[in-house]
């Protein structure tokens, strides 16, 4: 399951990505990526602005990872966005979000269509919610753009 080009192309114009931290050779969005062999929730993301397309079979791991990550400079993460009463979004989401602080959330509208083997797969069962860690809150505000018509049922295209 692979975020289509067209999104990440509109969030990395924005926040200019500097690390994949799930992703295979295959789907990688940056030339620095981590896959499974040298996997994303080891590896330090300290000064880095990071992409996260978490495998969904593993969403707690990956949210206290990036939650913990506090001298990142910018992390995005996208997820399901039906997962809200699970304890690691009330452990690590919820306490924390669009209070002002680190954590923006920006839930997507429409259902993003993933990709898979290069085809854009059929529409999911759920909405898609990107969480956004910063340093500095001023710069975790997402721009008019993710606002727009239907982001995540327009979005189709190829990797990560």
């Amino acid at each position: 399951r692979a975020t289509p080009q067209k999104l990440f192309d509109e969030l990395d114009a924005e926040f200019h990505f500097t690390l994949d931290v799930a992703a295979s050779k295959e789907n990688a969005k940056c030339v620095n990526y981590c896959d499974l062999e040298h996997s994303g929730l080891e590896r330090s993301w300290v000064n880095e602005v990071v992409w996260c397309n978490p495998p969904y079979s593993n969403l707690p791991a990956w949210v206290a990872k990036a939650h913990g990550e506090t001298m990142a400079r910018a992390i995005v993460m996208l997820i399901p966005a039906n997962r809200t009463e699970q304890p690691f979004w009330q452990a690590y989401i919820e306490p924390y979000r669009d209070g002002g602080g680190r954590l923006v959330t920006q839930y997507l509208k429409g259902r993003t269509r993933f990709v898979k083997d290069g085809a854009t797969m059929g529409s999911p069962n759920f909405a898609s919610v990107l969480l956004v860690w910063s340093r500095d809150s001023s710069t975790a505000v997402l721009t008019s753009r993710m606002q727009m018509e239907s982001s995540g049922a327009s979005h189709s295209g190829a990797s990560s």
